[in-house]
């Protein structure tokens, strides 16, 4: 699957991303068409699967972003279809923060006393060049 689905135009200083995923070793090829000024073009650009800077970890997360993305935008045009599960179920398998799921910090080592909602103070870092009496400290 390559994503986005639907490649956008490209333009002079905006570069297009299309994202892919390969099963398999070896060398393959991937090819490029569009039309320049109104004439059709192909590029082939070779790739060694057995290379591991195609393996980085962080290339699957990259493909699951614009997965994410891809059916974030067709949720826009298509009502008819629920995407949130799809979308939900992506950012849990890749890690990922979406417009279905968050990221909560428990601090296990913490507990509160009394009811339900009790604050608790929590430490927070200042930028540098940032007064934390007046910008943080309790108003």
């Amino acid at each position: 699957m390559v994503f986005p689905s639907k490649v956008p135009d490209l333009f002079v200083g905006r570069p297009v991303i299309v994202t892919g995923r390969f099963h398999g070793r070896g060398q393959t090829t991937v090819k490029v068409k569009g039309k320049v000024g109104g004439v059709e073009r192909e590029f082939a650009i070779p790739i060694n699967l057995d290379d591991a800077s195609v393996q980085h970890t962080g290339i699957s997360s990259v493909w699951a972003r614009m997965k994410i993305a891809d059916l974030a935008e067709q949720s826009v045009w298509d009502m008819s279809t629920d995407f949130s599960n799809s979308i939900k179920q992506i950012a849990l398998d890749y890690s990922l923060m979406s417009q279905f799921t968050a990221f909560v910090a428990v601090d296990s080592n913490t507990k509160t006393a009394g009811a339900p909602g009790t604050p608790v103070v929590v430490p927070v870092v200042v930028p540098q060049g940032v007064n934390y009496d007046t910008t943080v400290k309790d108003r």
